[in-house]
């Protein structure tokens, strides 16, 4: 019911664009807006920002800072896994 509820709140290509969007900030390693935008929003869209992107964090058990260092992470290991190999 409550993920029914978020979906209509939230569209979730929205929310995927937003990853996207994010993503790219963090290739020039602009973290600084990734941290703002996790920071300004409620802990309620971040927990369909999280689900929509299948990012596994529980967003009701962990502070915002700790989503930014676990959304970051997960950027980290895209970045890494989608290098070429030389």
């Amino acid at each position: 019911m409550l993920l029914l509820l978020l979906n209509l709140l939230f569209s979730a290509s929205r929310i995927k664009y937003y990853l996207e969007k994010l993503y790219e900030e963090f290739v020039v390693k602009n973290f600084k807006s990734i941290k703002e935008f996790i920071n300004g929003r409620s802990k309620i869209y971040l927990k369909a920002f999280c689900q929509a992107n299948r990012l596994p964090i529980d967003t009701a058990k962990v502070s915002k800072d700790r989503i930014v260092d676990e959304v970051m992470r997960w950027m980290a290991q895209r970045k890494a896994i989608s290098k070429k190999v030389t």
